[in-house]
């Protein structure tokens, strides 16, 4: 993939990381923050609402917790439409497990913890923020042994009434 204009300087494309009912992952080397971040393509199916993906990424981008991705942009160009957010190294829960690896009783009680820290900050923001996608794939275990909830794309925000809007 290839950007062009100003955002081809910001934004280095290393290569595609990723691809899910959601869009297309690409990592990419952003110049100004000088640090590694992942540009997420929402599908070209048209099946999308620009306003709500908009509002949606709006909402991301003021949270602030250490194991959830920090989403810094939301791109409309000419290629498609990208949400901009850090890229979380290591490896996801389900693809150590089809390592073979087990985790053990302590690990499990800790990032289980974890992840509930994660989820209760979310379920506190007001609206609540619902992730909807919970899974091995979607939980990421960083090189330093910590969770990262990943992928957004399916979550949402409930109001008052207990309803989910999307």
């Amino acid at each position: 993939m290839q950007l062009t204009g100003e955002y081809a300087q910001t934004y280095q494309i290393i290569g595609q990381i990723g691809a899910g009912g959601g869009g297309i992952i690409f990592k990419a080397f952003h110049t100004r923050l000088q640090k590694y971040v992942v540009l997420k393509k929402i599908h070209d199916s048209g099946s999308y609402n620009l306003a709500v993906v908009r509002r949606e990424a709006d909402i991301l981008k003021n949270l602030r917790h250490s194991y959830l991705p920090q989403v810094y942009d939301f791109l409309i160009l000419d290629t498609g439409v990208f949400t901009v957010m850090d890229y979380i190294p290591g490896q996801s829960i389900k693809e150590i497990m089809k390592s073979g690896y087990r985790f053990s009783e302590k690990e499990i009680v800790r990032l289980g913890s974890q992840l509930c820290e994660a989820l209760a900050y979310l379920h506190m923001q007001k609206p609540a923020i619902i992730h909807g996608d919970i899974k091995p794939a979607n939980v990421m275990i960083t090189p330093q042994g910590n969770v990262c909830l990943i992928d957004f794309n399916i979550s949402s925000t409930a109001g008052a009434d207990n309803r989910a809007y999307v």
